[in-house]
């Protein structure tokens, strides 16, 4: 649970956060990298690591070159010192999305920050399936599906015309979640449908039909 999971964080965590595509990884990702921010009390750094895809040269290049452009004051002694004090923690996005060529080399790397950095917290996204992850890390994480509160609550919240999204959320409550639970759980596709719904103002029981004009909106 997510109090666990803050009071881990707080014990230089090294975990992996897994979840199906669109399941909400980054955003939880980034959401306790902003707790962080606000603390004062480390540097995290929140690293896409998609962009290792072009021009790779290791993991830990990749890292201090994004930190010195955000921090142009921060010289590499001073990075590798702060690594060690554990004054730094990483929040690496998507390994999943890691290009197949070079994601064994970045999970090496992963392992080489951790052991050599033990006090530095390291928490990573990916979806299931992602065989490259490395068992340095101690704690595994699964994002849950939504529930029908959670799916009603994320469409309230969006910027989106309002008369769709309360006929939207009102028919979740009357079925529509329970028919799709598959599909609904998941925020992105979740909101995939609604803006299905706001263009057809009904979604097809077969899910062929519902895919058919899913592809039409988008």
């Amino acid at each position: 649970d997510e109090i666990r999971f803050q009071q881990e964080l707080a014990q230089r965590l090294r975990a992996v956060i897994r979840g199906h595509a669109g399941a909400g990884k980054s955003l939880f990702l980034k959401r306790h990298f902003l707790r962080t921010l606000h603390s004062k009390n480390s540097i995290p750094i929140f690293f896409e690591l998609r962009s290792l895809n072009s021009n790779f040269s290791g993991l830990f290049a990749g890292l201090y070159d994004y930190a010195h452009k955000l921090m142009p004051w921060l010289e590499i002694e001073i990075f590798k010192s702060l690594l060690k004090q554990g004054k730094i923690e990483l929040y690496l996005d998507a390994l999943d999305e890691v290009s197949y060529n070079i994601r064994s080399t970045v999970n090496s790397n992963i392992t080489e920050i951790i052991h050599q950095y033990p006090k530095t917290t390291v928490i990573l996204t990916t979806r299931y399936g992602d065989r490259y992850v490395t068992p340095a890390f101690i704690k595994e994480y699964h994002v849950k599906p939504f529930s029908l509160q959670q799916a009603v609550d994320l469409v309230n919240a969006l910027n989106f015309d309002e008369e769709p999204k309360l006929r939207f959320a009102q028919a979740l409550r009357e079925g529509l979640f329970d028919k799709n639970s598959g599909l609904l759980s998941n925020p992105l596709l979740c909101s995939i449908m609604l803006l299905t719904y706001r263009r057809f103002a009904t979604i097809p029981d077969r899910l062929h039909l519902y895919y058919q004009q899913a592809y039409e909106v988008l």
